[in-house]
């Protein structure tokens, strides 16, 4: 498919340079190059950074997060600083940027910015302690006028810190080495759900004016669009690989994130982020080909797309990836480093079954405070779903009990308990609840759009601490 799709691109005339650029030259482990990452934290972006942060043969130097991407800030650079604490990278700068684009810019859906805000469930030891990140564009600024050499920067989300810098000191560019972005779609659709665009990809359709910036400011510029991205699906044979071996701190977040969010792994995500990431170490594990490109940054079908044009600047191109060279590459840089302190060790499984008159449960023996493997067995005809509940103190399973009893279809949820509604993201799979020690137990109910029709209770069960 990605030989397809490279001679396609290679057959629009005028668009492409006479012969492909030269491979970019890899910095080596003796004389690390200095690199800044440019990402907005979705879950892309959080598995990135985790392989990012062990790179031999780059030296961390930053970490910008844009106002405009799926994070808001500074919550974004909050996790991005608990992240690489939890991988003994706490000493590196972390920067935050306003929430307004360079030009033609378009907000994240809330319903993708409020989960990157709560990374997704994943827990982090450091948590509490994080220095008031700093401004992104001064902190880009300062990482390149204090380095010896051209440094490097990997942009994973929107370009508004990187234009913005640009901005403030055009002179800039001449110390910047190249810019790696995931960003862009060429001959393959864009991953925008909007019927009045030509299909542009996410993180231009953000902030257009950005790319467009960064574009004309002369700065060597390699694009990883979802033409190679596409051929990097996250998938079942890759999180199996990963289960085999993740105690390192990056490979035990990164499985932590695809565990407590499984709809990750349905094989509909792709490595958008670790991709570029990948390339930083080995070129290879995509095909590049010189193209000239400009984005359309005028309302209109073009506004957000990346186009092949024969007046546009050249830049380097991934036009294809090795899922195989990809995710060798990716694990073994995930596995680097020593174990995270407390590794993700989830209880469980809480297995739980639903027949529409009783709601029975097996496994919930040995049971530990912390996460909770959930598995939820639906034999009805209907929507149903589980609930685990924990009554708070001073209240008992009686008054739980009580209030299923008298329950009639719209009651709000009773203040006495903390109600957990694990959420399967498909047939068979687990899903992941944080329980505390005490005594808890399990509802299974009926729904209609999320409202319980019905409630049946299941056993009660005891969680140590």
């Amino acid at each position: 498919m990605g030989t397809l799709r490279a001679a396609a691109m290679l057959a629009m005339a005028g668009t492409l340079a006479l012969a492909a650029c030269a491979g970019p030259s890899v910095p080596t482990v003796e004389d690390p190059r200095p690199l800044v990452v440019d990402l907005d934290m979705d879950s892309s972006d959080v598995m990135a950074l985790a392989y990012v942060a062990g790179l031999p043969n780059y030296e961390l130097v930053g970490v910008t997060v844009p106002g405009t991407g799926v994070a808001h800030c500074p919550q974004g650079a909050t996790n991005a600083q608990r992240l690489l604490a939890e991988l003994k990278m706490g000493d590196v700068p972390v920067g935050c940027g306003d929430e307004s684009p360079v030009g033609g810019g378009h907000p994240f859906p809330d319903g993708w910015r409020l989960p990157s805000d709560a990374m997704y469930g994943v827990r982090l030891a450091a948590d509490g302690d994080e220095a008031t990140p700093q401004d992104a564009v001064s902190l880009l600024a300062d990482a390149v006028a204090g380095a010896d050499e051209p440094v490097d920067i990997l942009t994973l989300g929107p370009l508004t810190n990187v234009a913005r810098a640009l901005e403030a000191d055009p002179g800039l560019a001449e110390g910047i080495g190249r810019v790696v972005m995931m960003a862009g779609a060429f001959e393959v659709p864009g991953n925008v759900n909007d019927p009045t665009t030509g299909s542009p990809e996410w993180n231009v359709w953000a902030d257009p004016g950005a790319v467009a910036a960064v574009l004309d400011s002369g700065v060597p510029v390699v694009l990883v669009p979802l033409d190679a991205t596409d051929d990097v699906p996250i998938d079942g044979r890759f999180f199996g690989q990963l289960s085999s071996d993740h105690g390192a701190a990056a490979a035990d977040v990164t499985y932590e994130l695809l565990v407590r969010n499984g709809f990750l792994v349905n094989g509909n995500q792709f490595f958008w982020d670790p991709l570029a990431a990948a390339f930083l170490e080995d070129p290879e594990v995509v095909e590049v080909r010189g193209m000239r490109v400009r984005v359309g940054t005028d309302e209109g079908a073009e506004l957000g797309r990346t186009i092949a044009d024969g007046d546009g600047t050249e830049v380097q191109v991934a036009v294809s990836a090795s899922r195989d060279r990809f995710v060798t590459a990716f694990l073994a840089g995930l596995r680097r480093g020593a174990d995270r302190a407390s590794g993700f060790s989830p209880a469980g499984p809480l297995s739980v079954s639903y027949d529409g008159s009783r709601c029975t449960v097996a496994g919930a023996f040995d049971l530990h405070a912390g996460p909770l493997r959930v598995g939820f067995s639906n034999r009805t005809d209907s929507d149903a779903g589980v609930a685990i509940i924990s009554p708070r103190p001073g209240a008992t399973w009686q008054d739980v009990e009580e209030f299923v009893a008298s329950y009639e279809v719209g009651t709000p949820n009773p203040d006495f308990v903390d109600l957990l509604v694990p959420g399967f993201p498909g047939p068979g799979m687990e899903s992941i609840v944080d329980v505390a020690a005490g005594t808890s137990g399990v509802a299974c109910f009926n729904h209609v759009d999320g409202v319980a029709q019905r409630i049946v209770l299941g056993e009660t069960f005891e969680v140590g601490p």
